[in-house]
């Protein structure tokens, strides 16, 4: 079920700033009440008070997700091009590697040590690369 974008979670309400003073206010009410109009204008004032700070709190929750995820494509294309030349160097020193007679299992476990990755990414990497074939499915 999908939830309606202006719905106000549960949770949101009880975490609202001042939620507990408010919920102080309304059990401290003299019992014997001047008037019930008075007391019911009362609740639907705190009640108000705390919808509206949980719709605050819901959308900045909202706004930080938002910018997380700006942060986090951020974060994703530096370390792209980080590997890619990391990627590339690698690729260069296979085909060095490959000019100089040493088979492609010799070459991934070379690697391997030098840069500190398993054969296995290093033969993916490679893969990728195009310096090595793709094995077929």
């Amino acid at each position: 079920m999908k939830k309606k974008p202006d719905a106000i979670p549960l949770e949101a309400l009880l975490d609202a700033p001042g939620f507990e003073r408010n919920c102080e206010i309304l059990l401290s009410e003299p019992v014997a009440a001047p008037s019930a109009t008075d007391s019911s204008r009362a609740r639907k004032a705190i009640t108000s008070l705390v919808v509206s700070g949980a719709v605050e709190r819901a959308k900045s929750k909202r706004q930080h997700v938002a910018n997380s995820q700006k942060g986090g494509a951020a974060s994703v294309q530096s370390r792209r091009s980080e590997l890619a030349l990391r990627n590339k160097t690698i690729a260069e020193d296979a085909r060095r590697k490959l000019a100089a007679g040493y088979s492609e299992r010799e070459i991934c476990g070379m690697l391997a040590q030098q840069k500190g990755l398993s054969a296995k990414q290093i033969r993916t990497i490679l893969q990728d690369e195009g310096v090595l074939e793709k094995r077929r499915k």
